[in-house]
């Protein structure tokens, strides 16, 4: 190449690391739940859990997890870790098919080919979220790099041709769509028997054992899914049309197909997850870009090299075109890197029409990589990112939060009101960087006050706190802050140590917790309401429970209540809580008198904590409760 080109190569490179790099926190805005699922599997990996195929997620292949544990060791367990493993493969795609079409489609096609790359949306998204879909097409041009290599080589390809074969096996460990690729090959090869024997001839040996080699690749993983068919449960749930396909049913599978051609120039995937719902791959002049570039190469079909991409084309779209929802960007991800490749070939057909054509096409193709550059600004760092619906999907508010608590001394203690979930924690400890101690407490039903005292409460708005706790002082009735986005969340600061109960009662329960004292609310209505009050004097058991039980003179359970709104794990000795149970009555389970009695256990094995001086490991708050 010319130095000319270098630098060109070089910009587009660098445009490619610009558009995978830039607010790589912010877009998408948040980590979803399968970026910390895939974050959970590489430090599984580093702490000697390894697999040729995981269970987590439905079924994961495992590749793209143990390039993310290499990032773990580099980076750390951050966000940074969870997402530059997909922008290092979003970069090597954008390279490797450059490398590509250089030598049969020349130079101009393989700079638009990765330019195409380089700014649209589709690949610029799958090589920013943390998720394994992006290593599939990187694994697999480094095969369709070997094999055009092999076939080009003569008799001294060997090592292209088991190059080849290596990569084509190790497509199986990238993603569960790679598992149709070697239907690619397949055909390459028979196209080449038909229309341009001299190409195979003298290579069938190391054709064989290039084949031979793939099969060896990806027997573990075969033979592991053979004897456990449970690890894929993805694969049953996308069997929709397939299942219509083998009761005789085309209907569903021509519909899919259709949706995953159509989306690529009208329409486009419904989902919120990865893009704008029904936003095409292209836009209007790369739609006509693309049509004419695939009209160009339907014309040479003959031609080995045309048929391969068009082969590519097809294969890599079947996933997508067999499953339901249709299309779906991640399932056709194997196609994106020869998706690109069309509107590419415009200006050399162009410049073989017409004098001053490849002028034009040129002009064409600089146009459309302008305008889709802008159009994915545009969609995919500006509108989408501020669609509440993606702002769901990728846990947004934990990342907002984790901000807002990064901008607080280090001293200050801090509370999460949610529905506590161990990917919620992880979630907001990645974003955050570091192991900030943060208690949790679930849905309303609780307040955690931190040792130290003066912390401050983060309640999700869509969990927000009950109202019981609000009137009686357990929480101030306003926030400090409130957040515009939707979902917000709103930060309360906390006190020292809860109001006082109005009945006070110090009782030592299984040398991990003390009783303080308890509340008893409204017994008009349906719903007795009782609020008891905690300390934490040693590490909580992960399966705590406080049961509350209302019992009938006969010592029957009349109403009860099972439960802890706090995440005990993350409570630290000298913590208290306030925790609501609320009990449902009808006017039959009212007779007199009613005893009300409440104590600990571990959901494990049912067993109480022990309340020394206490019969049956239990404290009696009110003997005779009637209304």
């Amino acid at each position: 190449m010319k130095s000319r080109d270098y630098w060109l190569v070089t910009l587009v490179l660098l445009a490619a690391a610009a558009f995978r790099l830039c607010a790589l926190q912010d877009v998408p805005p948040g980590l979803a739940q399968d970026e910390v699922l895939d974050a959970d599997i590489a430090n599984g990996i580093l702490a000697g859990r390894h697999a040729l195929f995981f269970r987590e997620g439905w079924g994961h292949e495992p590749l793209y997890h143990y390039l993310g544990a290499v990032f773990q060791v580099l980076l750390g367990d951050n966000f940074l870790s969870i997402r530059l493993p997909a922008v290092f493969s979003g970069l090597l795609v954008v390279a490797l098919a450059f490398t590509c079409v250089r030598r049969p489609f020349g130079l101009g096609a393989a700079l638009g080919t990765s330019a195409g790359l380089a700014v649209s949306w589709w690949p610029v998204v799958f090589s920013r979220v943390g998720i394994r879909p992006i290593s599939e097409p990187a694994v697999l041009l480094v095969a369709v790099l070997a094999f055009q290599r092999a076939v080009a080589g003569g008799r001294r390809s060997g090592r292209w041709w088991a190059l080849c074969g290596l990569a084509l096996g190790l497509t199986f460990y990238t993603y569960t769509a790679a598992r149709v690729l070697p239907v690619l090959f397949v055909v390459a090869v028979a196209h080449l028997l038909v229309f341009r024997r001299e190409m195979v001839r003298g290579h069938w040996v190391a054709l064989g054992g290039a084949g031979l080699l793939a099969l060896l690749v990806v027997s573990p993983l075969l033979v592991t899914l053979r004897i456990h068919p449970e690890l894929q449960e993805r694969v049953g749930q996308l069997g929709g049309p397939m299942d219509a396909l083998r009761a005789g049913d085309l209907a569903p599978v021509a519909g899919s197909a259709w949706d995953t051609v159509r989306g690529l120039v009208w329409g486009g995937d419904p989902r919120w997850t990865y893009t704008l719902p029904n936003r095409p791959v292209f836009e209007a002049l790369g739609a006509v870009l693309f049509l004419t570039g695939l009209l160009v190469a339907v014309w040479r079909w003959r031609s080995a090299r045309f048929f391969f991409v068009l082969a590519w084309l097809v294969v890599g779209l079947v996933p997508s075109m067999l499953s339901p929802d249709a299309p779906s960007l991640n399932r056709m991800v194997g196609a994106m890197p020869v998706v690109y490749l069309f509107p590419a070939l415009v200006p050399r057909w162009l410049a073989n029409r017409f004098r001053g054509g490849g002028k034009i096409g040129f002009g064409l193709l600089g146009v459309w990589l302008a305008i889709t550059a802008g159009w994915t600004v545009r969609d995919g760092f500006v509108r989408w990112p501020a669609a509440t619906e993606t702002r769901w999907k990728y846990q947004t508010i934990l990342l907002e939060i984790a901000r807002d608590i990064q901008s607080q001394p280090e001293t200050v203690p801090v509370v999460v009101d949610s529905w506590f979930d161990p990917i919620d924690e992880s979630s907001l400890r990645r974003n955050l960087g570091s192991d900030v101690a943060v208690r949790w407490a679930q849905a309303g039903a609780a307040v955690v006050y931190p040792v130290g005292g003066e912390g401050r409460l983060y309640v999700p708005e869509f969990a927000a706190m009950a109202g019981s706790l609000i009137e009686t002082g357990s929480v101030p009735s306003s926030p400090l802050y409130r957040s515009a986005g939707i979902p917000s969340y709103a930060v309360y600061a906390l006190s020292a140590s809860p109001a006082a109960p109005a009945d006070v009662t110090r009782v030592a329960v299984g040398d991990v917790a003390t009783f303080l004292g308890f509340r008893l609310l409204d017994r008009q209505g349906p719903t007795v309401e009782l609020i008891t009050r905690w300390r934490v004097d040693a590490a909580l058991p992960a399966d705590l429970a406080i049961f509350v039980h209302l019992l009938a003179a006969d010592a029957s359970i009349v109403a009860q209540s099972d439960g802890l709104d706090v995440a005990a794990t993350t409570l630290r000795p000298g913590d208290e809580f306030v925790q609501l149970s609320l009990l449902s009555l009808s006017e039959p389970q009212l007779a007199c008198p009613c005893l009300l009695q409440v104590g600990m256990y571990r959901r494990g094995d049912g067993s109480r904590l022990a309340i020394p001086g206490h019969p049956d490991d239990r404290i009696i708050l009110v003997r005779d409760l009637c209304r």
